[in-house]
């Protein structure tokens, strides 16, 4: 794998990923529109399809792409090591930008934390049910949406090792020393 495939594969990966926060957040967006049973959760499928088929293309499935985006692919072989810290850097940076944009959910589920159990114990005594846990459909999907995209910022924040492995794989291998320098060079 040559530098400008490297770089085209990071950035869509990068893309990937933005394209997974953004599909997060709209998840509740088909419980937003007033419609019946049926059409809402055909909605909620095609947004759900539409978003893992392009989470899969930008992440996973992306050599076709980052060749036509690095164009001519001569030049130096770079080694595992720096395709391994790309991939790396790429995440953790995403990973980072997506908890700074979630700091005010994630410090009001910590205040949660430490009074969830005071109004459990307050509603089993006095058998009824906080206004806290009573939620429509909606409120439901953003928080599990935004659960989930906490949960994908604490992923890529620690490297994403799985990522990083599967990319690893897919890209051709060559030794982990230094890398050999094409015939041009």
């Amino acid at each position: 794998m040559t530098r400008g495939l490297l770089f085209a594969k990071c950035m869509l990966t990068a893309l990937g990923i933005f394209v997974l926060n953004q599909g997060l957040q709209c998840l509740h967006i088909p419980s937003d529109i007033h419609m019946s049973g049926w059409a809402w959760s055909v909605s909620l499928i095609v947004v759900i399809v539409f978003c893992g088929y392009l989470i899969f293309k930008f992440a996973f499935d992306n050599a076709e792409w980052a060749r036509r985006l690095a164009g001519n692919s001569e030049g130096p072989v770079i080694s595992d090591k720096w395709i391994a810290a790309g991939f790396r850097l790429i995440l953790v940076f995403s990973g980072l930008l997506i908890l700074v944009l979630e700091t005010r959910f994630i410090a009001r589920s910590i205040a949660f934390l430490i009074v969830a159990p005071k109004l459990i114990v307050e509603m089993v005594v006095y058998r009824y049910v906080d206004e806290a846990f009573v939620m429509s459909i909606t409120e439901w999907l953003k928080l599990f949406a935004k659960l989930c995209t906490n949960a994908l910022g604490i992923y890529l924040v620690i490297g994403a090792p799985h990522y990083i492995r599967c990319q690893m794989k897919l890209s051709p291998q060559i030794p982990a020393g230094h890398a050999k320098a094409s015939k041009d060079a």
